[in-house]
Formats: structure tokens, sequence, C-alpha cells
């Protein structure tokens, strides 16, 4: 019925004092409530597939602008008819809505891997168009909730939780993605050394960026609104999201530190040969500059394609497995005083190269436990057996 028509219409009742509109309003309300409540029962089953979750979405929808225009036909309409309350004929939907949307994000985000490229974004960091699209499927079901703006506040806030869970849940089901994709690619050259390649640093790159991009997302949910409609919780609904979002924010780190050690394994067979050369040579300053060789090309690799945050955790994994690799060739069989001097001093070259004049790792996470367990063998190892006794006798 057009505006014009109900213009008329409304003004015919109104000289017979009868509120014609609200009388319209709620008959409508209640025959649309009648409607919706039988096809929801009929349908009950099917209510958690996609495209059913998907149709009754839309018919909320339609019932919001249909109160929309209500409200602005005649301001002074009961906020209690039951057109008014729609939202909660739809209730029972909400948990499918939230579903259908990380459905729909995690079948997005697969594709958006099949389809990758890698694209530059910000100055010389490279993400894959992936990380890019991933981010956008994100933002998108937060747009999907603040349209949804479900108006009781009671209901909105475990509503919100369970949303803001979907999300983390699809930005995790991005990073395990990126994890096995990692973990199956092939990082050794020809001579079968490790060697570190610009796509590897692309991925870490992908998980970094839907990292950062977490804080936005809980933001965007209207936090600070859904607070301002619960005074008296503020402050347990703030605490609660945020216990979400850092809860999240672990899991991503633990699988970007999952991919870093998996990663980092790869080459401990290359440095753990090296360091056994080292030992084993009579000329250990030449084998030591063959091992910063090795590390200088991967390092140069990482620092060239990697975001700064991700080198500084690369590097802190690859000094980590540089102590592993030392240990394991010290412990292979048995050393000669020579051979553990040699081994000292190279740990010495190897901590200034990592520390790299202050740019590199600081003096406290280079001596870190590992470190100085590394350290006291390769002391005790070189140590004459007179000297170890003296030492011995001492230490009684």
């Amino acid at each position: 019925m057009s505006e014009q028509v109900q213009g008329r219409i409304v003004g015919i009742f109104k000289d017979f004092s009868v509120d014609y509109f609200s009388i319209f309003i709620q008959v409508m309300g209640s025959k649309l409530h009648n409607a919706t409540d039988q096809c929801i029962m009929m349908e009950s089953n099917l209510l958690s597939d996609r495209d059913t979750a998907s149709i009754y979405y839309q018919a909320f929808q339609i019932s919001r602008r249909i109160q929309n225009r209500a409200s602005s036909f005649d301001p002074r309409l009961s906020k209690e008819l039951e057109l008014f309350l729609s939202h909660k004929w739809y209730k029972p939907l909400v948990l499918s809505w939230i579903s259908a949307a990380k459905e729909t994000c995690n079948g997005r985000i697969q594709k958006a891997v099949e389809l990758d490229e890698v694209v530059r974004v910000v100055g010389e960091a490279k993400y894959s168009s992936s990380a890019i699209d991933v981010a956008t499927f994100l933002h998108q079901m937060v747009k999907f909730w603040r349209e949804l703006d479900w108006p009781d506040v009671e209901e909105c806030f475990p509503f919100s939780l369970l949303h803001l869970q979907a999300i983390c849940d699809c930005a995790e089901f991005y990073m395990e993605t990126c994890y096995k994709q990692l973990v199956g690619k092939n990082l050794h050259d020809a001579n079968g050394q490790f060697s570190a390649s610009e796509q590897v640093c692309i991925l870490f790159n992908n998980m970094a960026h839907i990292k950062s991009q977490l804080d936005v997302l809980v933001q965007g949910l209207g936090v600070e609104s859904l607070c301002e409609r619960m005074k008296d919780r503020a402050e347990d609904t703030v605490r609660t999201l945020d216990n979400l979002k850092r809860s999240t924010v672990e899991d991503i780190n633990n699988k970007i530190f999952r991919a870093l050690r998996e990663f980092s394994k790869m080459l401990v067979p290359d440095i753990t040969t090296f360091i056994k050369s080292i030992m084993a040579s009579v000329d250990a300053t030449s084998s030591t500059e063959v091992l910063l060789e090795y590390l200088t090309k991967n390092l140069k690799t990482f620092s060239e394609y990697l975001l700064d945050d991700v080198f500084h955790k690369v590097l802190q994994c690859v000094w980590s497995i540089t102590i592993v690799s030392a240990q394991s060739a010290l412990r292979s069989s048995p050393q000669s005083q020579t051979a553990c001097s040699q081994l000292s001093a190279t740990m010495q070259v190897l901590k200034e190269f990592f520390n790299a004049d202050g740019n590199g790792l600081t003096d406290k996470k280079l001596e870190s436990e590992e470190y100085k367990v590394l350290a006291n063998e390769i002391a005790i190892k070189s140590l004459s057996a007179k000297d170890l006794t003296l030492q011995c006798c001492l230490e009684l």
C-alpha cells in the first residue's frame, strides 16, 4: 500500500477517532508472527542448513524494514506491538545464522587459498592475496553482526560472544591452512641444504597479518556500544570479550610458534654438520666462516621478506636451534679439549653474529638458560683431567 493511499485511509479513520494504522500494524504483526512460527516449526530440522538460515535472515531483515517504515510513518506507535518484537520470533535462528556465517567464511577462505598469489602491500612487505581476502571476509562477518543489531541487551551479549568466537575460529582455520602449506614445502636446495625462500616468508607474514586484525575486529563488533547499554555489567562485558580475544591471540601465537619450530628443525642437520666440521677442523676459523655464510644467506632472505616482528621471532628460533645443534655435536661422541675449545670460540663468534652490533638479539635473549647449560658443558669438557679434578675438589 502506497504512502499516499495510506494517508487518505488514515485521514478518513481519524475523522471517526479510529487509530486505523495502529490496528493495521497490530493485525499485520500478529499474522507475520503466526506465519513465521508455523514455518520455523515445519522446517525445524532444516534450520541448521546454510541456505535455509539465509532465507530466514532475509525475512528478519524485511521485518526490520517494515518496523522502520511504520515508525517513520507514525512515531507514536507502541514499541510493545507484536511487529516491534519480531526479534523474539527469530531468536531460535540466531545460532544458525552465526553458524552459516562461519561456514560461508571458511568456504571463502579455502577458495582464497586455492587462488593465492603474491601481492605487495606496504613498502617491501609482502603477503599473499589470501591474507588480504581473509581479512576482508572476517570484516564482512563483523558487518553482518552490526546489521543484525540485536535489540535485546541481555541476549545481545552472549550472541556477540558466540559471533566473536566464530570469527576467531575462522582466523584460526586460516592459520592452520598456512601451517599445513609451510610444513608441506620442500625447503632444500640441490645440495640437500636448507634454503630460505620468499614463499615461506610470505606464509609467516600472512599469519602475522591476520593476527594484527583481531583488535580491529573486536572493536568492529561494537563493544563500546554494548558496554554503554549494559552499564551495570560493563566491566564484566569488556573483561569477557577481552579474555576471548586474548585466548584467540594466544592460540594464533601458538600456531605461529609451532610453525616456527617445525621450520627451524629443518636447519638442525645442516648446522650440526657445520659445527662438527668446526670441532674436527685444523682450521676452525675457515670452517666457522662457512657456517656464517650459510646463516647469512638464509637470514638475509628472512630479513628482506619478513615483517620486522616476525623476523626477530625467526632470529630467536634460529639462535635456539644453533644451541641445540651445538649440544648435539658436543654429545655425539667423546670430544678432545681442542675440539671443545674451538666450539667455545665459535659460539662466541655466533653470539656476536646474532647480536649484529645491537640490531639483532639482545644479550638477555642470547644468554638464555639453554645457552648457559651449553656453555657450562663446553667449559667442563675443555678442562684437562688435572684441571677437572681440581675443579671438582674446589666445588667440594
